[in-house]
């Protein structure tokens, strides 16, 4: 017990509890959908056990808070507070000495994130504006270093639609913010929000998913040489440079920047859109995260999606030539050609992630299922993957659509499979694929992957639901063409050490 007495250990040990629980649908924006209401209670117990623990397990727990409601309630005067639950408000009754609002000051200096829910969720409760949220500034101005930044230590805002009075802008949105996530703003806040934005100076990432900034904001965000992260799902026209950006998220993301430093794109959102303004390949259909569908059955703008016309999209892509990561993550299978394949191998070469399919695995449908003769002449096979792989020779995952044979022509012999140079940096390969062909022997596939991947640390195949033999088009029923992959990878296994797999 003693150690724990040491603050930076004691704090270690705090740090690894902290109860937080991520969202990684958006693997730029690591965002933190809530945290733990039992490690929150935890902390509380913690701050009350000894002094010794008093001041970290106090610093954890204030460090991230749902909102500023929590502050006022559980350090202000109980008897100096009402709550009207119809209008879910908070006010004071009787107006605090310098005393009173002094006993938030320990509190203010450990604040470093405020919209951070409950696991319980996001609960839409206000403070009185003219009682406390004022008053606040009021005595927050008075005291501190800068008049422009009330909460000192304050860098991730997670703004909340409810928060409509200016009052709290004033408190949260300072020039010296980091990382500010908009997912939905109120037209009565909009003005006060824009304005906040046009002074912000250090802001590295930002998540907009509303429509309501204003043309100014969005030339001055486009200069900022701080913004590295952006998640942008609004409509916007003319291009921005955005000189310093190096992850980027949205539907509308691509056409409206011209970012020479860019590195990473993530296209991930649940609703598909289809505008002329937007990105041509989208449709406009919903689609639930589990769902792994061809939308062609229920939307016929969903044509945009396959074939020849879907990766239209790709053009604004294919110039950013020092992109490393480009992850396609919608809920549906893409089925990228052969041409298109070795199109992005020859245009960005620096490669290092690649997606064209869903985040969740499970059972979905091929194009080729309604249109079997057109499909099997242009989604890629093992060796068109091969190709690819060798020429992004920095690849280390891969996530993508193919047929389950080693070669286009069944006419070739298995000798006269062209031989590649083997692919040692991929570590993560994922198969959205076709049964195996009967006319290629298992032990073929297995010294494919063996020699082709040497370094694979884990492999994944997830088959359609009606698989169908790729040389002669016939389905095959799902258990045996399951029950076969899974002897090609176990067999890849017993040759790649430590190989991770998996058969959906």
């Amino acid at each position: 017990m003693q150690c724990l007495q040491i603050a930076e250990i004691f704090s270690q040990v705090l740090f690894e509890l902290d109860g937080y629980v991520y969202d990684s649908r958006i693997p730029c924006l690591p965002r933190i959908q809530h945290r733990q209401e039992s490690t929150l209670r935890a902390l509380a117990s913690l701050a009350r056990t000894c002094q010794a623990f008093k001041e970290p397990a106090l610093d954890l727990l204030w460090r991230d808070i749902p909102d500023l409601f929590v502050l006022v309630k559980y350090i202000l005067p109980e008897s100096l507070l009402k709550y009207d639950e119809s209008s879910k408000t908070l006010t004071l009754i009787e107006e605090p000495t310098a005393d009173v609002w002094a006993r938030l000051d320990p509190y203010i200096t450990r604040i470093r994130t405020v919209g951070i829910a409950l696991s319980s969720g996001v609960v839409a409760r206000d403070l009185n504006g003219e009682t406390i949220l004022q008053p606040l500034v009021c005595y927050l101005s008075a005291g501190a270093a800068d008049i422009d930044v009330l909460l000192p230590h304050l860098q991730h805002v997670v703004y909340q639609a409810f928060w409509t009075n200016k009052s709290y802008s004033r408190l949260l949105l300072h020039p010296y913010l980091q990382i500010l996530e908009l997912p939905t703003l109120a037209h009565t806040l909009a003005p006060h929000v824009n304005t906040s934005l046009q002074k912000m100076q250090t802001l590295h990432t930002l998540l907009v998913l509303d429509a309501l900034l204003d043309q100014t904001t969005f030339t001055h965000l486009g200069a900022l040489r701080s913004l590295i992260s952006l998640v942008w799902e609004v409509g916007h026209t003319g291009v921005l440079a955005f000189p310093a950006l190096r992850q980027g998220s949205g539907p509308l993301f691509l056409r409206a920047i011209d970012s020479p430093a860019l590195k990473g794109v993530n296209i991930l959102w649940d609703t598909l859109y289809i505008t002329p303004s937007a990105i041509d390949f989208l449709a406009e259909h919903h689609l639930e995260q589990e769902d792994m569908i061809d939308t062609r059955d229920t939307d016929p703008a969903a044509h945009h999606l396959f074939g020849s016309t879907y990766y239209t999209f790709l053009p604004p892509i294919l110039n950013i030539t020092t992109l490393r990561v480009l992850e396609v993550g919608i809920n549906v299978v893409f089925e990228v050609t052969h041409e298109t394949l070795l199109g992005l191998a020859e245009k960005l070469p620096r490669l290092e992630s690649l997606r064209f399919a869903p985040s969740l695995r499970g059972a979905f449908l091929f194009v080729h299922d309604e249109e079997p003769d057109a499909w099997f002449d242009t989604i890629p096979d093992l060796e068109t993957l091969s190709l690819f792989t060798e020429r992004c020779a920095n690849l280390k995952k891969l996530s993508l659509a193919v047929q389950g044979c080693l070669f286009e022509d069944a006419t070739r012999s298995t000798d006269s499979v062209v031989k590649h140079s083997s692919s040692p940096h991929l570590r993560y390969l994922e198969l959205w694929t076709t049964a195996l062909p009967a006319d290629e022997p298992d032990e073929d596939f297995i010294q494919f992957f063996v020699d082709t991947f040497p370094g694979l640390e884990e492999i994944c195949v997830v088959l359609p639901f009606k698989p169908t033999d790729p040389r002669s088009h016939k389905v095959i029923y799902r258990a045996r063409a399951r029950s076969r992959w899974e002897s090609v990878v176990r067999g890849v296994a017993l040759s790649v050490r430590g190989l991770q797999w998996n058969v959906v």
